[in-house]
């Protein structure tokens, strides 16, 4: 009989029909599963952003403080300067307090300095890369949530942001490896190195297309209004698992 049941919950498990719908529980094959992608997705994640936040801080520092505001002021003048007094060469100092003449750096702020001195073009798109592997590494970060409640419920809004994550981060991540092998090619092969505001009005509209396209399935499915929803559990992963285990149980039956 027990068999009989297994037979019959695998045989759901592998129905495409029924592949979006909440799964509760979980099968041990997809909790496992789920449980080295949850680890490994928490490795990603911070260290992912751990490298994120320390670029961010090297920026800022690079730019508040470059080497080259740091150099030595100029020794004072051998001689001091003198001024004619009635016929006499008194030294200047004698009559007033002078100012330090000794050389000091310009004032300049934040933003003026990034323009005199942008940061380098192939650093800036692995800063980039880096902030979408944050967004891949959250999808699968969290599915510690599934393994929390050991169900996958297509109603909860985790379900939603991690579909939305996969989506933008896979897209992100597939869009700046190829900015990277562009920009590679243009200044190893081709010698030629892009104008900053070229390069950073790319960027912006790399990231716009990521996004654009997110929000645009969104609305033109209406969020999947009519079909379960936009983002919904895949059973893909669910149906293989079902097969495997199901040649287990008809094995072991």
């Amino acid at each position: 009989m027990s068999g009989r049941l297994s037979h019959a919950v695998l045989a759901k498990l592998t129905d495409s029909e029924d592949a979006t719908n909440t799964l509760s529980p979980l099968p041990p094959v997809l909790k496992n599963g789920l449980a080295a992608v949850a680890t490994f997705g928490f490795l990603s994640f911070f260290s992912s952003l751990w490298l994120f936040c320390y670029l961010t801080y090297k920026f800022v520092v690079w730019h508040l403080y470059p080497p080259s505001d740091k150099r030595p002021t100029s020794p004072e003048p051998s001689s001091p300067t003198t001024s004619d007094v009635n016929g006499f060469l008194v030294p200047a100092s004698h009559l007033c307090p002078q100012k330090d003449e000794r050389w000091s750096p310009p004032k300049e702020s934040f933003l003026e300095k990034l323009k005199r001195d942008p940061p380098n073009q192939f650093l800036m798109l692995i800063y980039n890369l880096l902030l979408a592997d944050i967004q891949q590494a959250m999808a699968f970060l969290l599915n510690i949530a599934w393994l929390a409640k050991d169900s996958l419920d297509v109603n909860d809004p985790t379900c939603w942001a991690q579909g939305w994550f996969i989506s933008t981060g896979d897209l992100a991540s597939s869009v700046f490896i190829s900015a990277i092998a562009v920009h590679t090619y243009l200044g190893v092969v081709r010698g030629y190195r892009l104008p900053t505001w070229i390069f950073y009005t790319v960027i912006a509209s790399l990231w716009a297309f990521v996004y654009a396209t997110g929000v645009l399935g969104v609305i033109i499915t209406r969020n999947g209004e009519g079909v379960g929803g936009l983002y919904v559990r895949a059973g893909a992963w669910v149906s293989r698992a079902g097969q495997l285990q199901y040649r287990h149980t008809a094995n072991t039956d």
